[in-house]
């Protein structure tokens, strides 16, 4: 009689943890598709402001007709990341117009900003 009541013990403290590990895992699974759809939209977000940001850098220095090399190697970083998180192509042909700009020193792009005004 005690083994039997000692397989309904085991049986029962099994199936009792069984029921816990689901629990967990189901609360875990949501809370990691949550924290996947946080990424995805954070992403999204840099992704939008980057290309933002690139077309405005890139019209700016393309109006200019110079750029610096800070400021090239600024939108070089900036244009990297873009890629590589899936950014397409009308910055990409910006971005290469902007490769071919006379590259200038600050006080060259100072006065040109100043004799534009």
């Amino acid at each position: 009689m005690a083994d039997v009541i000692q397989t309904i013990v085991m049986c029962a403290v099994t199936g009792a943890v069984g029921i816990l590990v689901k629990v967990i895992f189901d609360k875990m699974s949501k809370k990691l598709d949550g924290i996947l759809t946080d990424i995805e939209h954070s992403k999204k977000t840099s992704l939008i402001t980057l290309h933002d940001r690139l077309m405005q850098g890139c019209k700016q220095f393309l109006r200019h007709e110079m750029i610096t090399a800070d400021d090239l190697e600024n939108l070089t970083e900036m244009y990297d990341e873009y890629k590589a998180l899936g950014g397409n192509g009308a910055v990409k042909v910006l971005y290469d117009r902007i490769c071919q700009l006379r590259v200038v020193d600050q006080a060259e792009m100072d006065r040109k900003l100043i004799g534009d005004l």
